[in-house]
């Protein structure tokens, strides 16, 4: 037996409870205690090797360990379940390629060799791309994907075209309102028509045509006068032809004749316009009219 003592302690050989195992220090016998009144149990020079002293330490202490380890347990289940179903259920991904700016054929090839799903997603109207043009794409070209994933792209189309519309019959104010609204630019032309003044007569291109880049030309009516068969004045007295043309506010230019037999009642001997003449009578513009007298 060792009398050793330890802290202040003997090291005595009576049984009592046993707590935490020490190694004798003070002496070479090879014994280890236990520090409450503590029963010294022979283990030889075992002690000595490292690996058996950590082996005892834990058949010792095993009631201790689950007790600073527990909370550590729900995190390494996690992580294990993590790992475990990554591992079987993991799927490559790829880049996305880039559809934009190709033709739907094109971009239908390109995708479909990719093992990717296409589905239209719009069209925008740009007048300046080619129809069925892709201008953008969702997921953006580069973007990691799983393949058979879905790509959504957007397609243009052309604004649509347009038509001339039917105008003839209407009035001057509802066809200016009626293209300014649309921005259509036009032209106008007036015609004389027994049609109801300003009223459209005519109109180019015809209705329902294509109008790109082009002017419209309108042709309006104005006020018709309708023409009049030019009298025979010659061999009449000029005082009745002079009555006759100043109901139609027209003023004759008089050319006299003079002859040596001068006659009382003086007549038209010559006419300018020619007797059958058409003749509009116009109260803007009245007809030139010469009469020769004798």
């Amino acid at each position: 037996m060792c009398s050793n003592t330890y802290n202040g302690q003997t090291l005595l050989g009576a049984r009592q409870s046993r707590h935490v195992s020490v190694v004798c220090s003070d002496c070479t016998c090879g014994y280890a205690a236990k520090i409450n009144g503590c029963r010294f149990v022979r283990y030889s020079y075992k002690l000595q090797n490292p690996a058996y002293c950590f082996t005892r330490f834990l058949k010792i202490n095993a009631h201790m360990i689950p007790k600073n380890i527990l909370w550590l347990a729900p995190f390494i289940c996690f992580l294990s379940g993590y790992f475990i179903v990554r591992s079987l259920f993991h799927i490559n991904t790829i880049p996305t390629p880039s559809a934009v700016g190709r033709s739907l054929q094109d971009a239908f090839t390109i995708l479909s060799n990719h093992n990717l799903n296409i589905r239209l997603l719009t069209q925008k109207e740009n007048s300046d791309l080619p129809n069925g043009t892709i201008i953008s794409q969702v997921p953006s070209p580069g973007q990691m994907v799983k393949p058979r994933q879905t790509i959504f792209l957007a397609l243009s189309k052309q604004p649509p075209i347009a038509t001339t519309p039917y105008l003839v019959g209407k009035s001057y104010n509802s066809i200016a309102q009626e293209l300014n609204a649309a921005k259509i630019r036009f032209k106008l032309y007036s015609i004389e028509s027994p049609y109801p003044i300003n009223t459209c007569i005519a109109q180019s291109p015809s209705p329902a045509k294509p109008l790109t880049n082009t002017i419209l030309t309108i042709y309006l009516s104005k006020e018709y006068c309708k023409p009049v068969i030019w009298p025979n004045f010659v061999g009449r007295p000029v005082d009745d032809v002079l009555e006759f043309l100043d109901q139609y506010s027209i003023t004759p230019h008089i050319i006299e004749k003079h002859h040596k037999h001068k006659s009382p009642t003086p007549s038209i001997t010559d006419q300018r316009p020619l007797a059958g003449s058409l003749i509009i009578l116009d109260q803007k513009q009245p007809p030139i009219v010469q009469l020769h007298v004798q």
